[in-house]
């Protein structure tokens, strides 16, 4: 019987949720051991702009009637409230003025992407010692050599929504490479920024030098030592949370308080950011979706992975030496290798 009485009571608060309409569980669901009270109010589980729409459509009396800020920027009466059933127009016009932006408060994003190719991009000779008629290994210096490259990161959406509209948005972006058994210096990944005066295009140059070290040069033929050079070019997606912006224009039904079913008036409206953000403070009895999270400090509402974002570019420009040993004896081949090989070679007089 207790039960029984529990359920009587949602009856009169549901009717105040505006929706106008409220279907209590009969007895057969009474004894049910859980309830999903997002797939009651139907606010979905995850964004959608009608998920969005309703979660905010069944919160919008209650949240206003519970927040004397919004009562009096809206001239509800002390006599007056907004009437219960504002019925499906008032539930169009909210889908058609809701809006997000993207929010990236401070983001930094670390991306791994698909790689969709690699290319080479030559190679830098460094030293080439001829020691055709020496018996002995001659010992030598390469040079350090620096080549200069650009970077680049695009962005897109759907809805043609920018990053960074807040605050600089940066991304690392971690590029796998592969050179097999070469010997490698990896630089494991690249950051690009994004802020409010930026293109969707960021780019910037970025520099990889050969430092200057000691080598060998096997006698009985040429020795050459050589750079090479790969970058990455590459794609994916990520998601960012959004908050919903103001602007949100309505008219606003209004009904006496002893009469709440009745509109006597109508007041036109405007939603801000913070104002959406104290509907949803503001309301008492329905639990937030899963993807709705406030932000109390900003007074925002925040979609969580609402904005979805491809991307594509290139970099990640990655080195490794190499060396081509020619004999002088044409009966023999020449070879290339990685310069650990090669100086292993050497020692062994193998080439």
């Amino acid at each position: 019987m207790k039960k029984y009485k529990k359920l009587l009571m949602v009856a009169p608060l549901a009717c105040m949720l505006g929706t106008g309409i409220f279907t209590l569980p009969d007895a057969a669901h009474a004894e049910a051991p859980y309830v999903d009270q997002n797939n009651i109010f139907r606010q979905g589980t995850y964004y959608t702009k009608e998920n969005l729409t309703q979660s905010l459509y069944i919160r919008f009396r209650s949240g206003i009637e519970h927040s004397p800020e919004l009562r009096k920027k809206f001239n509800i009466a002390d006599d007056e409230s907004v009437m219960i059933d504002t019925g499906i127009e008032f539930y169009k016009d909210i889908f058609n003025n809701l809006q997000k932006v993207p929010t990236a408060d401070g983001s930094k994003f670390e991306v791994s992407p698909h790689i969709d190719s690699y290319e080479d991009l030559g190679q830098t000779n460094l030293l080439t010692i001829n020691n055709d008629d020496g018996i002995v290994a001659q010992q030598a210096q390469t040079p350090e050599t620096t080549e200069t490259f650009t970077e680049t990161m695009s962005y897109s959406n759907q809805t043609g929504q920018k990053l960074g509209i807040e605050s600089t948005t940066s991304f690392k972006v971690n590029l796998p490479f592969n050179l097999g058994g070469f010997d490698q210096s990896i630089k494991i990944g690249t950051e690009f920024t994004f802020n409010q005066s930026s293109s969707n295009t960021s780019t910037h140059e970025t520099s990889v030098t050969f430092k200057s070290q000691p080598v060998v040069a096997a006698p009985g033929g040429t020795t050459t030592y050589y750079g090479t050079i790969k970058k990455a070019k590459f794609s994916g997606t990520f998601q960012t949370d959004s908050f919903v912006t103001g602007g949100i224009s309505l008219d606003l039904p209004i009904a006496k308080k002893d009469s709440p079913w009745k509109k006597v008036r109508t007041e036109k409206i405007t939603l801000n950011a913070e104002d959406v953000y104290a509907i949803y403070k503001n309301d008492p009895y329905i639990p937030l979706p899963s993807y709705i999270q406030l932000n109390d400090q900003k007074k925002r509402v925040i979609l969580k992975n609402a904005e979805t974002f491809t991307f594509n570019g290139e970099g990640g420009y990655y080195s490794a030496i190499q060396v081509k040993f020619i004999p002088k004896d044409p009966s023999k081949q020449t070879q290339v290798m990685p310069y650990k090989e090669y100086v292993a070679k050497a020692q062994e007089k193998s080439l």
